[in-house]
């Protein structure tokens, strides 16, 4: 039997677009732009963005129903 998970609110973490993310904020840090903090902020605010931008692209999930796009929205946003 397959459990089914959530989907994560930020890129898989073997994404290509997660690398360039981390990859980012830690140029950001070693140039001396922004300290630990603010590097570690930068790479968790992007990474929900994108994650949160492909929820929006999201049909819904495989729950063995049926589900139309407004119906997906209305279960992400809790309504």
């Amino acid at each position: 039997m397959t459990k089914a998970t959530e989907s994560s609110p930020f890129p898989g973490p073997l994404s290509s677009l997660l690398a360039l993310i981390v990859r980012g904020a830690l140029e950001s840090y070693q140039s001396g732009e922004v300290d630990i903090e603010g590097a570690i902020l930068h790479a968790a605010v992007h990474g929900w963005y994108e994650g949160h931008i492909k929820g929006e692209e999201c049909e819904g999930c495989p729950i063995g129903v049926t589900t139309t796009k407004s119906q997906a929205t209305k279960l992400r946003i809790g309504s």
